[in-house]
């Protein structure tokens, strides 16, 4: 699909979304799980998708917990069936816990901006157009999902809007 991302252009983007997020942390985990413990996590697909943004999925939990490690296991722009699963995290378990539904929202914003930056941008074509419109599709049924079954707050409700926005709807 695209070019792998280097860290560093969105770095600074994630910390931000994190910190407005996170703050002191999950109260709930916090309280349940031990502050030393680690464990591992899998991403699995629910539905078929084509991967997108797995690099900044993994960075969450890297700027979250500087020891999270990932062995991603698919690439950006390979098809996935459900069950399938594109990558493990290893990392202390607070981190994977508070990670998993958080971790996701600013990696769907990442992938709106790199979208409309990358081919809806200066240079325009049809087919681009049309590659740019499948992403957003496919993001916005991931969001909407995510959005019937999360905490509502009001980077959610943002995230809702900025889809619905490059996708030129109206909230319904």
């Amino acid at each position: 699909m695209s070019e792998s991302h280097d860290p560093s252009s969105y770095r600074e983007l994630l910390r931000r979304f994190l910190a407005e997020d996170f703050g002191a942390g999950d109260v709930t985990t916090n309280t349940i799980v031990a502050a030393n413990r680690r464990a591992r996590g899998q991403l699995i697909a629910k539905a078929p998708l084509v991967l997108a943004g797995i690099d900044l999925f993994t960075e969450v939990f890297r700027l979250l917990d500087p020891t999270a490690a990932a062995e991603i296991g698919r690439k950006d722009g390979n098809v996935m069936s459900p069950g399938e699963s594109p990558v493990q995290v290893f990392a202390l378990a607070r981190t994977l816990l508070s990670g998993e539904t958080r971790g996701l929202e600013p990696v769907d914003w990442l992938m709106i901006q790199h979208t409309m930056w990358n081919y809806v941008g200066l240079i325009r074509s049809e087919r681009r157009l049309n590659r740019a419109m499948r992403i957003l599709r496919e993001l916005d049924l991931e969001i909407a999902r995510f959005y019937e079954k999360c905490e509502v707050s009001d980077s959610i409700i943002g995230l809702r809007n900025g889809i619905l926005t490059a996708l030129r709807r109206r909230p319904g």
